[in-house]
Protein backbone atom coordinates (compact mmCIF):
# COMPACT_ATOMS: atom_id res chain seq x y z
CA UNK A 1 0.00 0.00 0.00
CA UNK A 2 1.03 3.59 -0.59
CA UNK A 3 0.47 6.89 1.14
CA UNK A 4 -1.98 8.85 -1.00
CA UNK A 5 -0.54 12.21 0.10
CA UNK A 6 2.81 11.15 -1.37
CA UNK A 7 1.97 9.04 -4.42
CA UNK A 8 -1.07 11.01 -5.60
CA UNK A 9 0.66 14.39 -5.39
CA UNK A 10 2.60 16.74 -7.68
CA UNK A 11 5.98 15.69 -6.21
CA UNK A 12 5.47 12.18 -7.59
CA UNK A 13 3.75 13.16 -10.80
CA UNK A 14 0.02 13.51 -10.20
CA UNK A 15 -0.79 17.19 -10.73
CA UNK A 16 -4.41 17.83 -11.71
CA UNK A 17 -3.97 21.61 -11.39
CA UNK A 18 -1.22 21.54 -14.02
CA UNK A 19 -3.07 18.81 -15.95
CA UNK A 20 -0.12 16.40 -15.84
CA UNK A 21 0.24 12.78 -14.79
CA UNK A 22 3.45 10.78 -14.62
CA UNK A 23 2.92 7.07 -15.23
CA UNK A 24 5.48 4.64 -13.80
CA UNK A 25 6.17 1.76 -16.16
CA UNK A 26 2.88 0.67 -17.71
CA UNK A 27 0.78 2.07 -14.86
CA UNK A 28 -1.11 -1.21 -14.54
CA UNK A 29 0.04 -2.46 -11.12
CA UNK A 30 -2.71 -1.91 -8.53
CA UNK A 31 -2.04 -0.40 -5.10
CA UNK A 32 -4.30 0.42 -2.17
CA UNK A 33 -3.70 4.07 -1.34
CA UNK A 34 -4.08 5.03 2.31
CA UNK A 35 -4.11 8.38 4.12
CA UNK A 36 -1.25 9.17 6.49
CA UNK A 37 -3.81 10.24 9.10
CA UNK A 38 -5.48 6.82 8.89
CA UNK A 39 -2.15 5.09 9.48
CA UNK A 40 -1.44 7.40 12.42
CA UNK A 41 -4.87 6.69 13.92
CA UNK A 42 -4.33 2.94 13.57
CA UNK A 43 -0.89 3.18 15.21
CA UNK A 44 -2.32 5.25 18.08
CA UNK A 45 -5.11 2.72 18.57
CA UNK A 46 -2.74 -0.24 18.55
CA UNK A 47 -0.47 1.48 21.07
CA UNK A 48 -3.20 1.44 23.74
CA UNK A 49 -5.14 -1.77 23.15
CA UNK A 50 -4.50 -4.45 25.81
CA UNK A 51 -3.49 -7.24 23.42
CA UNK A 52 -2.53 -5.82 20.01
CA UNK A 53 -2.01 -8.23 17.12
CA UNK A 54 1.56 -9.00 16.14
CA UNK A 55 0.86 -8.02 12.54
CA UNK A 56 -1.66 -5.62 11.06
CA UNK A 57 -2.48 -5.26 7.40
CA UNK A 58 -4.69 -2.49 6.13
CA UNK A 59 -4.93 -0.06 3.28
CA UNK A 60 -7.31 1.91 1.16
CA UNK A 61 -10.74 0.60 0.23
CA UNK A 62 -9.73 -0.75 -3.18
CA UNK A 63 -6.61 -1.36 -5.21
CA UNK A 64 -6.23 1.05 -8.12
CA UNK A 65 -3.67 1.19 -10.90
CA UNK A 66 -1.92 4.46 -11.68
CA UNK A 67 -3.95 4.64 -14.91
CA UNK A 68 -7.21 4.21 -12.93
CA UNK A 69 -6.12 6.96 -10.51
CA UNK A 70 -5.43 9.32 -13.42
CA UNK A 71 -8.82 8.47 -14.96
CA UNK A 72 -10.49 9.22 -11.61
CA UNK A 73 -8.77 12.63 -11.42
CA UNK A 74 -9.80 13.36 -15.01
CA UNK A 75 -13.38 12.40 -14.26
CA UNK A 76 -13.48 14.46 -11.04
CA UNK A 77 -11.99 17.57 -12.64
CA UNK A 78 -13.67 17.18 -16.02
CA UNK A 79 -10.31 17.85 -17.68
CA UNK A 80 -7.92 15.49 -19.42
CA UNK A 81 -4.39 15.17 -18.05
CA UNK A 82 -1.29 14.98 -20.21
CA UNK A 83 0.30 11.57 -19.56
CA UNK A 84 4.05 11.16 -19.38
CA UNK A 85 5.80 7.92 -18.54
CA UNK A 86 9.03 6.74 -17.04
CA UNK A 87 10.78 3.39 -17.27
CA UNK A 88 10.72 1.14 -14.23
CA UNK A 89 14.41 1.71 -13.22
CA UNK A 90 13.78 5.45 -13.11
CA UNK A 91 10.55 4.82 -11.19
CA UNK A 92 12.39 2.75 -8.62
CA UNK A 93 15.00 5.47 -8.15
CA UNK A 94 12.31 8.12 -7.71
CA UNK A 95 10.44 5.92 -5.24
CA UNK A 96 13.60 5.31 -3.22
CA UNK A 97 14.38 9.04 -3.05
CA UNK A 98 10.82 9.88 -1.96
CA UNK A 99 10.72 7.14 0.67
CA UNK A 100 14.13 8.18 1.99
CA UNK A 101 12.94 11.77 2.46
CA UNK A 102 9.82 10.65 4.32
CA UNK A 103 11.14 7.72 6.33
CA UNK A 104 12.08 9.70 9.42
CA UNK A 105 8.70 11.47 9.52
CA UNK A 106 6.40 8.50 8.95
CA UNK A 107 7.73 5.82 11.29
CA UNK A 108 5.16 3.67 13.07
CA UNK A 109 5.84 0.45 14.89
CA UNK A 110 7.51 -1.15 17.82
CA UNK A 111 10.69 0.27 19.27
CA UNK A 112 13.85 -1.61 18.29
CA UNK A 113 15.00 -4.23 20.75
Amino acid sequence: DMFQEVWLAPMTGIDPVAGKALIYGTGTMPFRYVAIDDVAAMCAHLAVVPDPPEEVSFGGPEALTRMEVVAAFESATGSPMKHGSTAMPASAAMAWQTISRLSNRLTCGAAPE
